[in-house]
């Protein structure tokens, strides 16, 4: 469908009276049809681009790289099969079941740090600990029972060196 054009800053300004022209109708279909491709092209979470977006973009692309007479090669790699590692930060007082969790029940380890409250300045403990993704959610599925305090970070983690993850390079 063809809409009129608008001048945004008169619409704004005469808004009362704007809507009881007759291209009032057309403008608010216009802004629902713009969140509707929003909505479309990116994250309701993030906000960030989404596939679609990248597609569409890549469509574009190719056509115009056909248009000037060229050719269009894409590569395209799928990474949501790899690999993810989520980076846990968990401030608790009570470390010891939390440890126990992570070292019985995943097979892995971690690091215990302590630290002290900003507000209060009471001693508290974090623990550390880098995870895959199946883990992460079976740690946090058990915290709430043992820590109904415990406060949680979990953070998305691109790349982890060192004991039980990828060797770090060498020189």
């Amino acid at each position: 469908a063809s809409y009129p054009s608008f001048d945004v800053s008169t619409v704004i300004e005469n808004y009362a009276e704007y809507l009881a022209t007759p291209n009032a109708p057309l403008f608010n279909r216009a802004l629902h049809e713009e969140s509707f491709l929003k909505a479309n092209y990116y994250d309701s979470l993030t906000g960030l681009p989404n596939m679609t977006y990248f597609f569409s973009l890549a469509e574009e692309g190719k056509t115009a790289i056909r248009k000037n007479g060229g050719k269009a090669a894409l590569l395209y790699m799928d990474l949501d099969g790899m690999k993810s590692y989520k980076t846990m930060f968990i401030i608790t007082d009570n470390p010891e079941p939390v440890r126990d969790f992570i070292i019985n029940n995943l097979k892995r380890g971690g690091t215990c740090i302590t630290g002290s409250g900003l507000y209060k300045g009471d001693e508290r403990k974090m623990v550390y600990v880098t995870l895959d993704r199946a883990d992460m959610i079976k740690l946090r599925s058990v915290l709430y029972r043992i820590d109904p305090k415990a406060f949680v970070n979990i953070m998305e983690s691109s790349e982890i060196l060192g004991q039980g993850f990828r060797r770090l390079p060498q020189e």
